[in-house]
């Protein structure tokens, strides 16, 4: 793809979610209407194909994501969604959800550089020392063993974002994954 725009529903638009009745159908229902097919496999995506494409629509709370290889076709997009609820307009996005957005010619980058730097200040590991595995090869975890942590909360928002940097960090997921079994009552 090599065009993303970013919207935002304002306030009004977001408690009803389109600016018509209630029975004017569901704002899926309408993304449907307009050729998008949600996936079975995220309900927040949405693509359509064209002769000129593949566009992908991603919505997050009163955001909004479209991306496709046509400029024109993402303006008429907008046009549409503007016809449902207002929407504000801001243009090629850098950051969206957690995802640093480059474009290119070749393209678009997604990192998530950021948010692995907020992660290692917030847990105060800044001058920590990188290590090639996630976790020692062959541990064992414990619901008994060790002292409970005083703040369980820090750990369960520690284990969340790892969770969601896993979908760019894929060498993380199995250590995410055997630490998210321990959420309950988390040990030293």
């Amino acid at each position: 793809m090599t065009y993303q725009q970013d919207m935002y529903a304002d306030s009004s638009a977001r408690s009803m979610g389109l600016n018509k009745p209630p029975d004017s159908g569901t704002f899926t229902e309408k993304l449907q209407t307009y050729g998008f097919i949600q996936s079975s496999h995220d309900y927040c995506l949405f693509t359509k194909v064209t002769p000129l494409g593949l566009f992908a629509l991603l919505v997050y709370v009163d955001g909004v994501l479209v991306a496709g290889p046509s400029q024109e076709e993402i303006t008429n997009i907008k046009k549409y969604l503007d016809g449902l609820f207002t929407i504000k307009d801001l243009v090629a996005t850098k950051y969206f959800l957690g995802l640093e957005i480059a474009q290119s010619d070749k393209g678009l980058t997604l990192t998530q550089s950021k948010y692995i730097n907020d992660i290692i200040a917030d847990t105060g590991l800044s001058n920590a020392k990188a290590t090639k595995t996630p976790l020692p090869p062959g541990i064992k975890f414990s619901t008994t063993a060790g002292n409970q942590l005083l703040n369980p909360e820090s750990y369960r928002r520690l284990i969340g974002r790892l969770l969601y940097l896993s979908f760019s960090r894929p060498d993380i997921s199995h250590a995410t994954q055997q630490l998210s079994q321990y959420m309950q009552a988390p040990r030293q």
